[in-house]
Parts: C-alpha cells; sequence; structure tokens
C-alpha cells in the first residue's frame, strides 16, 4: 500500500456511493427492505428465527445479494485504487481548450482571406441597388389575342394576402439605419420584454405559506346510498373477531365491508409468504393484508348462514377511506379474481378506485322484515 491515506479515502467514497446508494436502493426497490432501517433487520431476523425457506426466485436472489455484496465492494475499492484520478481530471479539463485551439487554427486563414477579398471589392467600387419606389412593376402577360395587359396597381400587403390582418403602425415608419435593432414605441412591450416569473419572490416565501396540491375528498354518506338503492342495514352484528363497520342484505345478497382508515401511502400485496399471512407495506411499516381479513371474515359468515339454510351471497367489500393504495391499478385483477370490492371514499385513493357511489349504482330487492330478524338472529 503505497499512500494509505489515499487508500482509505477511496475506499470510503467507494463506500459510500456503492451501500449508501446503489445497494440500498437495490434492496428497497426489489423487496422494499431498508439496509439502514432497524425495522426491516428486526423483521429479517424475526422470519428466520421462525424458519424462513429459501424457496422462490426472489429469496435466492435476496440472498446470494448479501453474499457477493463484500467482493463486489472490495473489487471496485480495488478498480478505483488503480485509477490516478488527479492526472486523468487534468487530461479532461485540457481536452476543451486543445478543441478551441484547433477549431481557431482552421477558422484563421479563411477568416483573413475573406477579410482581404472583402476590402479590395469595398474599394473598388461601391454599388447601389436602386429605390424601391423606382421600381415598376411589370406588365402580365397576354392570355390570348382578344386580351390585353392591364398596368398592375401596387397594392399593400393587407390587401394581397387574404391571411394578414391590420398592420402594426411601425411598419409605415421612416427607414433607419439597419443595424438599429431598437423597438420602436408602438411595437407591443411583450415582445421585447417577456413576462418571467420572480423567482426571488418565490424563494424567500415561508414553506408554510406554499400550498400543495391535496388529493379532493369524496363526499358521500355510506349508509343513506345503501338505504337509497334497497339495502337494509343490520346493525351490532359480531361474530367475536374483528368487527365490520357495515352490514347490509339484498334479495339474495349480504354485504359485508370494512373501513381501512390507516393513513400513508401502502403497497398492497395479496401473495402469502412461508404460510403466513399476506402484508401490506409502507415506508416505515408492515400489517397484514386487510383485504385476507376481509376474506377470512366472509367465509366464516358464509358457512353459518348455509348451515341455517341460507342461500345468501356474501360480498366483502373494502372501503379505503384514510390511505392511499400506490399500487391500486395493478391489484384490480388480483381483488377481482379473490371475489373483493376495494372502493374509496372521503379522502381514500388513489383515483383508478371506484368511489362507494359508483359501486352502489343501481336499485337491489329488499329482502322481507321476518328474513332479515332470521338473519339477525344467527349472526348476534
Amino acid at each position: 500500500m503505497q499512500n494509505p491515506k489515499r487508500t482509505l479515502l477511496i475506499g470510503f467514497v467507494v463506500a459510500l456511493l456503492f451501500f449508501g446508494w446503489w445497494f440500498r436502493g437495490f434492496l428497497q426497490i426489489n423487496w422494499n427492505f431498508n439496509l439502514f432501517s432497524s425495522e426491516s433487520w428486526r423483521f429479517l431476523f424475526q422470519e428466520i428465527n421462525a424458519g424462513w425457506r429459501v424457496s422462490s426466485v426472489g429469496d435466492w436472489i435476496f440472498l446470494i445479494s448479501f453474499i457477493l455484496v463484500i467482493p463486489m465492494y472490495l473489487g471496485i475499492w480495488y478498480w478505483a485504487n488503480k485509477i490516478q484520478w488527479r492526472s486523468s481530471a487534468k487530461k479532461v479539463g485540457t481536452l476543451p481548450q486543445k478543441h478551441i485551439q484547433h477549431i481557431k487554427k482552421k477558422i484563421t486563414p479563411a477568416s483573413k482571406h475573406s477579410e482581404h477579398k472583402n476590402r479590395s471589392h469595398s474599394s473598388h467600387k461601391t454599388v447601389k441597388a436602386p429605390p424601391i419606389s423606382a421600381q415598376r412593376p411589370m406588365p402580365m402577360p397576354t392570355m390570348g389575342p382578344t386580351m390585353r395587359a392591364q398596368p398592375v396597381q401596387q397594392q399593400s400587403f393587407a390587401q394581397s394576402n387574404p391571411m394578414s390582418t391590420e398592420m402594426p403602425s411601425y411598419a409605415n415608419a421612416p427607414a433607419t439605419n439597419h443595424q438599429d435593432f431598437s423597438p420602436t414605441p408602438s411595437m407591443p412591450d411583450n415582445v421585447w420584454n417577456p413576462i418571467e416569473p420572480d423567482l426571488k419572490q418565490m424563494a424567500d416565501m415561508p414553506l408554510d405559506e406554499i400550498q400543495l396540491p391535496t388529493h379532493q375528498a369524496v363526499e358521500e354518506n355510506a349508509h343513506e346510498l345503501l338505504i337509497n338503492t334497497g339495502w337494509t342495514i343490520l346493525s351490532d352484528i359480531d361474530l367475536g373477531n374483528k368487527k365490520p363497520d357495515l352490514v347490509a342484505v339484498c334479495q339474495g345478497q349480504m354485504l359485508w365491508a370494512i373501513y381501512d382508515d390507516i393513513e400513508g401511502d401502502w403497497l398492497a400485496d395479496e401473495e402469502a409468504f412461508n404460510d403466513e399471512d399476506p402484508l401490506w407495506f409502507s415506508e416505515t411499516d408492515h400489517r397484514v393484508s386487510p383485504v385476507f381479513e376481509l376474506i377470512q371474515q366472509t367465509k366464516a359468515v358464509g358457512q353459518k348462514l348455509t348451515s341455517a339454510g341460507f342461500d345468501l351471497k356474501v360480498q366483502p367489500m373494502l372501503i379505503e377511506r384514510k390511505g392511499n393504495l400506490i399500487n391500486a391499478e395493478d391489484m384490480l385483477r388480483t381483488w377481482n379474481d379473490l371475489g373483493v370490492i376495494v372502493c374509496r371514499t372521503d379522502i381514500g385513493g388513489p383515483v383508478e378506485l371506484k368511489t362507494l357511489g359508483e359501486i352502489l349504482n343501481k336499485q337491489y330487492e329488499p329482502l322481507p322484515e321476518d328474513t332479515i330478524q332470521q338473519i339477525k338472529q344467527i349472526l348476534s
């Protein structure tokens, strides 16, 4: 090691770029694993202690990544230490200067020759073009033996061009020096003084005064929507586990709905991992999929109604009321295959999800009162 200080400095910079940027982003994007988060490491150790089995391709890639990360880092460190950074930077810095000098050598002889030619030509004789007013219009050619050429009258540009509008007032101004490009008073101000935003004023604005665009809340009453479309709402329904937020019945159907009121951006996933419940992930937390919990509830309800002799289809519905499902558009087909309706209300999102009012968009046939009382007794 010829220069230990230089070697350690390069190793430190490579570590920042390799671990702090590339490897951290690689784990975050593919497995939502934060390399510098204690929560992610705690979750990984819990999975290992619970008997995590490496079975899928993603699991193998995750494991091999940690095995190869140290050899990859040492190899990049060794390669970066071999490069002479100062001499390389000097060579790169001199390239533009050499290129400019090379261009000057090519341009200088031609420019001197043209300058000498222009001087000799101008000193010989000055030729002026005749004024425009002295030019006469050429007569139109005859179109036949009986037609005779008619004198052409000079017309203004506005008359000869049907697409033109009224000429500006500065068009008829007296001729001035051709090198004077200053605007005349009659020209529009916005041609020469374009309006630009006051960047300094925007930079000095306090952060608390900056208003970011917000998601527009959906104002709708779930109870009124159900009643107006023929549903009968059942209250005090509790099967011993998580209590539903809305239970309604109509002819042949039962709606079993829960609200999702946990705020934040969530990545939904309905695939089980090592025989465990599927999880939803946010930037700082994870939880069991509410869709999975909802399906378990409706299965128990359906079995209980079927054993009592009721032929009702139990429809699970998740109503996103506070959070935002960032991959909802990709999960719609999965939820449809699972037989679950996922919609939104209030400030829930995203907008790709239908609102509750868009789901309940038709009339349903209500159940008789005696049948409703029997269902209440079974589920209470």
